[in-house]
């Protein structure tokens, strides 16, 4: 089974609104509904799972009253669900969550992505996980030049040797260190993450661009 987890359960400050990021409203549309939205048009994505914590009460409410259910020890496919996890950071969220799949199967795929990542579409998402198959490798960590990010006027917090990592990850169910490989792709719609209220004006101006 291919179940893809959404990261929802994080703060965010830098937008500077009254509101949970996930909830935060691009285009008239809370962002975890366009990662949704992708997610369910996938072609091999069986079950989504959103990750919540303490810190995004308001987004757990707003998925249950979207028909997710509460995750109790098993996933069945064609299902949406959410978790509640301790939210005490990004990694630490992360194990938690491969440790409750663990006992789960240690057969599946995960595909991890973030919240705030509105232009990755099911084609894109179903592209990347072709290649992770074929590449047949334990785990999958895109990544995107700087010079994208350059090009578009693209803000980033983080590069190694030239790559920024992206929001989006495919790993196997179980809780210990995996073999990763570094998929370089260019797409400007994986590198548009709205972390801040510049990230969304920019956002804006390409949403024309695309039209």
């Amino acid at each position: 089974m291919i179940i893809a987890v959404i990261m929802a359960g994080g703060l965010s400050t830098r937008l500077k609104r009254n509101t949970e990021k996930t909830l935060f409203k691009f285009n008239n549309s809370p962002l975890i509904d366009y990662v949704t939205s992708n997610l369910e048009s996938s072609q091999y994505i069986d079950s989504i799972v959103a990750a919540v914590s303490p810190n995004t009460p308001n987004t757990k409410e707003y998925l249950i009253s979207n028909k997710f259910l509460k995750f109790d020890d098993s996933i069945l496919a064609d299902s949406n669900y959410y978790i509640e996890t301790p939210g005490n950071g990004y990694l630490e969220d992360l194990s938690y969550l491969l440790e409750l799949f663990e006992k789960i199967s240690t057969e599946n795929t995960l595909v991890i992505i973030n919240a705030d990542l509105p232009f990755i579409n099911n084609n894109i998402i179903d592209d990347i996980i072709r290649q992770y198959f074929k590449i047949n490798t334990e785990a999958l960590s895109v990544q995107i030049p700087v010079e994208v990010y350059k090009k578009y006027n693209i803000s980033f917090e983080f590069e190694y040797k030239g790559l920024v990592p992206v929001g989006l990850n495919i790993l196997k169910s179980v809780n210990t260190i995996q073999d990763q490989y570094e998929l370089i792709r260019e797409d400007m719609e994986l590198a548009i993450n709205l972390n801040s209220l510049e990230d969304v004006d920019l956002a804006y101006k390409l949403l024309e661009d695309l039209k």
